[in-house]
């Protein structure tokens, strides 16, 4: 007896089943083509990256490579015994214009690598079955030119010497120097898949830029327009070294097988640093240091016609323990560029401090004070409160504080050059400002202020201008220029126990100067500058400790660079190089400003500058 079943047990009918059947073959069947179309992509997606793979080893291995030795370089290799090894990049891809590779019309050489076992040593051992590698050397040098309005940097090929060969014979020749030193090379990987030819190809310029021949280089440096350096000792017995630099740039341009052009422009920097006990102790910034001005590096390329300038506002540099010990009121970098169209690379930058107006007196601009001693007060009697060296702004037209340097390239013919220069300027430089003085002093502009220094240098200038031509005409110059006017206080008595003084007239500091005006003064011609009630309250300008009863002053050493010393120029014979430097235009060492701490003294250096120029075109 059939027992009977409900609906849901009795199963799918035969209708059901081939229905479902229909309906997942029709599902396959849309399915399929769609697996295989992923398998294909997939197949051709890692042939290509088998193929980028394949080229970019390609390229790496040639960039690898020596870009050039000298045949008989090579023969000493292997002592001069045969066979003779290629070694570098021309010998493998541009080895010579006679084999089969060479095209005279595109003045290329092409290598076909297609097999594995291939005897040639450019090509690569381990190229996979169905691919192959073209290496496309032509050698090239910039070219810029102006399409439509835009200028572009293109590469034109240079055609090698007649004779050119990886292996001259004897007698040497040179018939393997390249005929430049930029080498293009393309490396194509080639196979096919599916059908169809694939290639993937990259492309490089390759040269010895480091090693390469110098035919342009040229650097103007102003280390700096000024710079102060001193010491202190804290509470606690820890020192610290302050060093306050106003004025810094250099331009820097070179020519090898490309062109580049530096620009750095700094306007100033203060540094307060460490003095460890233990010297395998690095130093370290102490407090807030570095304080910075404004400040620009530029490099080319790419070109940069007109950046934008770099102000920054004023700012203090302060000691933990003793407070500020240094500041530098804002400041600006201008005249900014670096570029080198046509490979005729140029850099310019300048800085400056605020612009003129009607000076004061109790401006600082950049600054900076020493550690005082407990007995100041009947001492030295220095001011700490204007700082120990500051700059007055100046009037009229004239900048407080500025310089800056330029390097710059002109094409080979007439009026050829490689010019470099540097400069720095300033108004007024106050050092060593007491309590006893306040005496009103012009300037040459006509501006009147008092002052409270000891010693002030006014309109300090210098320059140095190198100038290569590749000529023995006389156009190739090295050239230093400086001068600046320096006074100092000096009581007018020196009997009456009184202190009453005043300047003295300017001493005129210049770099024709054939001795140095400043050597007349010192231990032996002292001036007096505070005449105390007693002589033991007088202070001179110099120290003098060996006098009886010991003299008590401001000033160690003072001096100023002159024809015959501080400052050099040289033009060599052809006039393709030329320098000239000033290695420090004025130079004051005080004595320490506390007489119980040796490291409180102060050492102000005045202009150091530099340039030269080498024009090998």
């Amino acid at each position: 007896m059939n027992p009977i079943r409900s609906r849901a047990e009795a199963g799918f009918t035969l209708i059901e089943v081939l229905a479902a059947l229909s309906v997942f073959t029709i599902t396959i069947l849309g399915i399929i083509p769609l697996l295989v179309g992923a398998v294909k992509g997939a197949a051709v997606s890692r042939s290509y990256t088998v193929g980028k793979n394949l080229a970019l080893e390609g390229m790496e291995r040639a960039r690898g490579l020596t870009y050039f030795v000298d045949y008989p370089t090579q023969k000493g290799y292997s002592n001069n015994v045969e066979p003779f090894r290629k070694v570098d990049i021309l010998d493998l891809y541009f080895p010579n214009l006679t084999s089969s590779g060479y095209d005279s019309t595109s003045k290329t050489y092409t290598t076909t690598c297609s097999t594995s076992n291939s005897t040639n040593p450019a090509c690569p051992r381990d190229l996979p079955a169905g691919f192959s590698l073209d290496y496309r050397a032509r050698f090239v040098e910039p070219l810029k030119a102006t399409v439509a309005g835009v200028e572009e940097e293109t590469f034109q090929t240079v055609a090698p010497a007649s004779g050119y060969r990886w292996n001259p014979p004897d007698p040497y020749t040179a018939l393997d120097v390249a005929p430049s030193q930029i080498l293009e090379l393309t490396v194509t990987a080639r196979w096919s898949y599916g059908g169809e030819a694939r290639d993937f190809g990259t492309k490089a310029l390759i040269g010895e830029r480091e090693f390469g021949d110098v035919t342009v280089r040229a650097v103007a440096k102003v280390d700096h327009a000024i710079e102060v350096e001193t010491g202190y000792t804290d509470t606690a017995g820890d020192k610290s070294e302050l060093t306050v630099t106003g004025g810094i740039a250099e331009s820097r341009v070179e020519t090898k097988t490309a062109s580049t052009a530096d620009q750095t422009v700094r306007a100033g920097e203060l540094e307060l640093l460490t003095v460890p006990t233990d010297p395998t102790v690095s130093a370290t910034d102490l407090g807030n240091s570095p304080v910075k001005g404004a400040e620009t590096f530029l490099h080319a390329p790419p070109d940069n016609l007109n950046p934008a300038a770099d102000s920054d506002a004023r700012g203090d540099l302060v000691h933990p323990s003793l407070g500020a010990v240094a500041g530098i009121e804002s400041t600006s970098t201008t005249n900014l560029k670096s570029s080198v169209s046509e490979e005729l690379p140029t850099a310019t930058g300048s800085f400056a401090y605020p612009a003129p107006a009607t000076p004061t007196g109790a401006e600082r601009l950049l600054w900076a004070t020493g550690q005082l001693g407990p007995l100041n007060g009947v001492q030295l009697r220095l001011d700490g409160n204007q700082g120990l060296t500051s700059f007055r702004i100046r009037g009229g037209v004239t900048p407080t504080l500025n310089g800056g340097t330029s390097a710059t390239t002109t094409p080979v013919g007439s009026g050829r050059k490689v010019e470099t220069v540097a400069s720095a300027a300033f108004g007024r430089l106050r050092l060593l400002p007491t309590s006893f003085i306040d005496s009103p002093v012009t300037d040459a502009l006509g501006a009147t202020v008092n002052e409270k220094a000891v010693i002030l240098i006014d309109d300090f200038q210098a320059s140095t201008t190198c100038r290569s031509t590749a000529s023995t005409s006389g156009t190739a110059v090295a050239t230093v220029q400086w001068s600046a006017k320096l006074r100092y206080w000096r009581d007018s008595n020196g009997l009456d126990g009184l202190s009453a003084g005043g300047y003295s007239s300017p001493i005129a500091l210049s770099s024709t100067n054939t001795t140095d005006p400043l050597g007349g003064l010192g231990t032996a011609d002292n001036p007096l500058v505070y005449d105390g009630l007693l002589p033991v309250d007088d202070v001179y300008l110099f120290e003098d400790p060996g006098s009886v009863p010991e003299r008590r002053g401001y000033l160690r050493t003072w001096s100023s660079s002159y024809v015959s010393s501080g400052q050099t120029r040289s033009v060599d014979a052809s006039g393709r190089v030329t320098q000239a430097a000033i290695n420090g235009a004025i130079r004051i060492g005080t004595a320490p400003t506390d007489p119980g701490r040796e490291d409180s003294g102060l050492s102000v250096d005045v202009g150091k500058l530099s340039c030269a120029s080498e024009d090998q075109r």
